[in-house]
């Protein structure tokens, strides 16, 4: 027969076991984006369509959702992690035009129309340059990375952006 005090002890013992067991659980369970400092970073992908024997392209990229973050973008930055980018996204079609005004890195900025295409691409946007760069249609999303990236990892027009947090 167990003592009292030896029982307690077991039932400690299960009760930290348990508790810790749901605390390390949990801890694993957040949102799918990741926080990085301040900056909340989502997964992104970019499948190629003429090669989908490719495994696909993965980002984390900041969302510019509003006005005001549409309007910051990237500005100010002095660099970018080539894994990391911004997405730029628009609730209505919208034919956006972006210039490089106190941007500090030079980007790829590639056109993505509500299926998800990539339906324009604009290679090495320099720093500082104020010539507007159009999308050449109605987009639902930019997506911007580091200059070079797109001629890196072979992304051509038509290639899909597979992303689930446009809103």
């Amino acid at each position: 027969m167990i003592k009292t005090a030896q029982k307690n002890t077991i039932y400690n013992i299960a009760f930290w076991a348990v508790f810790l067991c749901l605390a390390f659980t949990l801890s694993g369970c957040k949102d799918k984006a990741e926080e990085e400092g301040d900056v909340k970073l989502y997964p992104l992908q970019i499948t190629h369509t003429q090669s989908p024997e490719q495994p696909p392209i993965e980002f984390m990229v900041e969302r510019a959702v509003t006005p005001e973050e549409q309007e910051v973008g990237l500005m100010n930055r002095a660099l970018m992690a080539d894994d990391h980018g911004m997405i730029f996204v628009y609730a209505v079609p919208a034919r956006p035009y972006f210039w490089m005004k106190n941007t500090l890195i030079p980007l790829d900025m590639l056109f993505i129309n509500f299926d998800g295409v990539i339906v324009n691409i604009h290679k090495n946007a320099q720093p500082h340059d104020l010539t507007p760069i159009d999308s050449g249609s109605a987009v639902r999303a930019v997506l911007e990375i580091n200059a070079g990236l797109s001629d890196k990892y072979g992304i051509q027009l038509g290639d899909k952006i597979v992303f689930n947090d446009y809103k």
